[in-house]
This record gives C-alpha cells, structure tokens and sequence, in this order.
C-alpha cells in the first residue's frame, strides 16, 4: 500500500466529554493520582519538588497534592482513593462510549466474489500463510459517471466496473500494470481518467479500454505519486496535488499548459459556484480565481493535523456563502471563503472531513467518533467511529463509502443523516 492511501483512522470509539464534566474532571484527578502514586515516594519529598506541591491540584475537584503528601491515616485513605479513581477510570470511559450509538449498517457492499485460500495445509500439523496475490488487494475506488457505477482499482492494476444498482460487473479493463490511484470520468468527452504511478495520468475509452492519451506529470523533487486529481466540469482543465510541485494543467492544449502552481498541496475542492479552487497543504489554505488563475490569498492554519495523518478539505455552502473545513490535531477548522476567516469549532483531535455538497454538512472522523457537521459548524450526527481503510464521499454526495479490505461498504447519505441520525448527546 502506497503512502497516499495510508489515512490512518481511529479504532474505538468513545465520546468527547466537554470541559467541566464529571467524566473529564475524573480523568484530569486521575491524571495527578497516577503521577502521585507511581512518581512519588511516600514519606518526606526531597528538593524542589517539596516547595512545589502547594502549586499542584488534581483537577477541579480541589484535591490538593501537599494534602496527600502528609503520611498518617487520613492520608493513606487519599492514597487509596487515588489508586480507586485509577481503577474506575477505564469503567467510566467504557460508559461514555456506550452513549454513542453504532455506525449504522451499510446500504449497499461491493466486494468480488472470488474467493483466495491464503492458508494451506502442510505435514503434521504445520501449515503456510500466503500473501494474497496483487488481483485480489482492493487498492481503491471511486464513482463512475453519475454515481450510477463504481469502479474498483485493485493492486494489479485491474478496473473493474461495478453497477451500483444490482451490484453486478458489467465491464473490467487492465489499463495498467501498476496500481490504479484514483479513476475520474470526464463527461465531456465520455472518457475515463485514470492515475497512476510515476505521475501519469491516462485517459482510457470506457468500453473498450483502449488508452486515447496519456500525461506524463512533472516530476517535484521529492518525485511523489499524485495524491489527489481535479477536473473541470467542461474538461477543459485538470489539477492535481502530491505534496510536492502541484499544478493546473489546460488539457485541451497537445502538451498540456500549465496555467497554475498548487505548490505542495495535500487537497483540493472546487467552491460550491465553481469559480474558485481551493487548496490546503500542511501549514496554509490558499485559493485561486477559475477565470485567470490569480490568487485570491492565503492564510496560515490554526493548527495541523497529525504528522501521520495526510490533511483534507471538504467544502459546502453555507446560505450560498463558500465555507471550508479543514481537520487538525487540536480539533475541527473552519474558514469563510474568500475571507479565509477562520476559528477552531471544536477543541476534539480530527482526523478526516468529506464534503456533501448535496446536503451542505461534512462528515468528520473524530478521536474515536464519526460525525456529521452542518455547514454553520452545528453538530448534526455522532457515532461510533467505524474502522476502515478509508472513507470517501461522492461527487454529489448521494453516497458515504469506505473501503473495508477487499470490499467496499456503501450508507445513503439521505437515509443515516435524516431517519438514522442520532440526536447529538447533551
């Protein structure tokens, strides 16, 4: 598996207690109880740490540590409640995770029907584990063309054709040797644009398979595979970003022009009215005029995401006003566009945002939650997160999916946001 598909997600799931309440209260006594009853000798402290313990609570319950610090009885039994606060601390994590209700069921799974043995039988009571072969690792996927197909882009370099419908394959093509990264259908040309590795780029006839042109992208200095594809709505231009050189390419131009820079872009979006592109990388958000390319300016991220995370950007209308979301380790983003104003929503670790422009909301992976935002950042929906490979929402956002090894999982964005949501907890 290739670095641009490693998203790491969250595993469990539990929920986000604000500031204040007893369950964090809780967690920040215990916090100071471990150190007490593991750092901290009994008997008389030495050095400075003595003429500090004034200094030191244990949460906003008021504990103070030069209280415990005391021997005698009464403080023994501080030190046994201590050692109790540690014991029901996973109790009352576990509890709070019971709060949030499952992911719901998908709607719909995608997965071949073929079948690879991957353990045999040896002599006596040995037996072999084999690595499945390359035609049976599902690298990726993505929508066909009106979200009515779905192609799987397996580690051999298959594409297989999929009817969303019934579920049936109805056409499969090897356009390459190596892995599939990503498939685009281009509407105005009715052809299919496929990425790979090494930076190329191939347009294939969707019926035949045959290649009808190919790009060949410019290599950065880090010579980086190309994270994410963008093409315009009429086909006249496509972008793309590797976290290295990224550009915008006039593709009806033999060879392509480059009509912009996106620099070391991690993601991009089109705006909602599709007259600005928008691009986010590991420090900034900055944006660019469709019509002539100008920059519309750029603004420093409030925060970061994880190092081992690859930053997104989902974006919405929000009353016909442009609004981005943008993950980070200290919680959700989200800027006015073209203001680029922006403030942190939540103070939760995010990890992963995917945009429905249908409905105008952001599905969110939170530490250990999977959330629904609207678009004025007011919460909508929350879940147990559920473990994936990766999650991508379509094109229009008629559909939420992930790839879950070797199948993928389908929920209809109107059904789990209207009938199957959750009211928030309060």
């Amino acid at each position: 598996m290739l670095l641009r598909f490693a998203r790491p997600q969250p595993i469990n799931s539990n929920l986000a207690n604000p500031k204040g309440s007893t369950l964090e209260r809780c967690r920040n006594w215990c916090r100071g109880a471990f150190a007490f009853l593991f750092v901290i000798p009994e008997g008389n402290l030495l050095g400075p740490l003595h003429h500090r313990a004034n200094a030191l609570s244990f949460g906003s319950w008021g504990v103070t540590l030069s209280g415990m610090l005391k021997s005698g009885p009464k403080h023994k039994t501080l030190r046994r409640l201590a050692l109790a606060a540690l014991l029901l601390l996973p109790t009352l994590s576990a509890h709070a995770q019971t709060m949030l209700p499952a992911f719901p069921e998908p709607t719909k799974i995608i997965k071949d029907d073929r079948q690879f043995n991957a353990v045999t039988l040896g002599p006596g009571n040995t037996f072999s584990v084999h690595e499945p072969p390359a035609d049976y690792e599902l690298d990726a996927f993505d929508f066909g063309n009106e979200e009515k197909t779905i192609w799987l882009e397996w580690r051999s370099g298959r594409l297989e054709t999929t009817n969303l419908d019934n579920g049936k394959r109805i056409a499969e093509s090897k356009p390459f040797k190596t892995p599939v990264f990503e498939a685009l259908f281009d509407k105005s040309r009715n052809q299919i644009v496929l990425v790979t590795q090494a930076g190329v780029i191939r347009f294939i006839d969707p019926r035949s398979g045959k290649a009808l042109r190919e790009i060949q992208a410019e290599k950065g200095k880090f010579n980086y595979d190309i994270q994410k594809v963008l093409l315009s709505p009429d086909g006249s231009w496509l972008a793309y970003v590797n976290q290295d050189n990224g550009k915008v390419l006039d593709i009806r131009s033999d060879p392509p022009r480059t009509l912009a820079d996106l620099e070391d872009g991690y993601d991009l979006a089109l705006s909602p009215d599709r007259m600005s592109l928008w691009v986010v990388d590991r420090k900034k958000l900055f944006g660019l005029s469709v019509s002539d390319w100008k920059s519309l300016g750029s603004t420093e991220l409030l925060d970061q995401v994880k190092l081992d995370n690859t930053t997104t950007l989902a974006l919405v209308s929000d009353h016909g006003r442009a609004v981005a979301f943008i993950p980070s380790k200290s919680g959700l983003l989200r800027y006015e566009l073209p203001s680029m104003t922006g403030r942190k929503v939540t103070d939760i670790p995010t990890y992963w945002v995917g945009a429905d422009p249908s409905h105008n909301q952001v599905f969110v992976h939170e530490f250990k939650v999977s959330a629904v935002y609207d678009a004025d950042a007011s919460v909508r929906c929350r879940w147990q997160i559920r473990p994936a490979q990766d999650f991508k929402v379509s094109p229009s956002g008629l559909w939420l999916a992930d790839r879950n090894f070797g199948k993928v999982e389908l929920w209809s964005t109107e059904a789990i946001t209207h009938s199957g949501c959750p009211a928030p907890p309060q």
